[in-house]
């Protein structure tokens, strides 16, 4: 009787016959020199549900298929998901440009009424507050407006001149309100419509100054 040994490769490199890539467990290029005219097929799979795992398959962390489905219950369409066991969830990969809809941020009944603000890091809930401004003598007071809807009704761009701890009135006659003015690309700032005179009030909040400064406004409306 004859006893053989057989090696067995912690690596392996499939479509070419060189040793696979050093730092690669699977490697599935031919070679090394980047010139690949070929990619990987992914398992298409039909998602029914985010939540729900594939049919008579135990969940691995970080399984990867393409989903097929457009309309996964939970899901963002059809594209490439990876199972997370911390959400026991379909997770879809996204490009660096994805742009999340609102319809898929998660709130509860407990948020209604409450206004999204982003702290630069991540999305919360918050109630309407006050806002007092002792150094120009003004008391901005946002209400709890209750589940609404927005509707975009200015859109605008200026160029002005602030002094530090100033405030600066512009034209807006169709103006309201109950409008919520912003501009994004200058949080430093803050807009109060006034639509009985047809004008926005934007207030500089910091202690810079900002010579000749461009920025772009855009007003909501609530359906209140």
């Amino acid at each position: 009787m004859g006893l053989g040994a057989a090696s067995v490769k912690a690596q392996v490199r499939i479509g070419g016959n060189g040793a696979p890539n050093a730092a690669a467990v699977l490697d599935l290029n031919a070679n090394d020199t980047n010139t690949g005219t070929k990619g990987i097929a992914l398992p298409r799979v039909s998602l029914t549900n985010v939540t729900t795992p594939l049919t008579g398959t135990p969940t691995v962390n970080g399984m990867m298929v393409y989903n097929t489905n457009a309309s996964t219950t939970g899901g963002s369409g059809v594209g490439m998901y990876y199972w997370t066991v911390d959400s026991s969830k379909w997770v879809k990969v996204i490009n660096s440009d994805f742009t999340v809809p609102l319809s898929k941020i998660q709130t509860a009944n407990s948020d209604s009424g409450k206004f999204l603000i982003s702290d630069g890091k991540s999305w919360y809930a918050q109630y309407a507050y006050q806002y007092a401004d002792t150094v120009r003598g003004i008391t901005l007071t946002y209400q709890n407006l209750g589940p609404v809807t927005w509707t975009k009704v200015i859109e605008q761009d200026v160029a002005l001149n602030f002094r530090e701890n100033h405030y600066i009135v512009i034209p807006a006659p169709n103006v309201g309100s109950s409008d919520v003015c912003i501009a994004p690309a200058a949080q430093w700032i803050h807009i109060m419509p006034n639509a009985s005179q047809g004008t926005m009030l934007i207030t500089d909040m910091t202690n810079y100054h900002y010579s000749n400064t461009a920025f772009h406004i855009t007003c909501y409306r609530p359906s209140i």
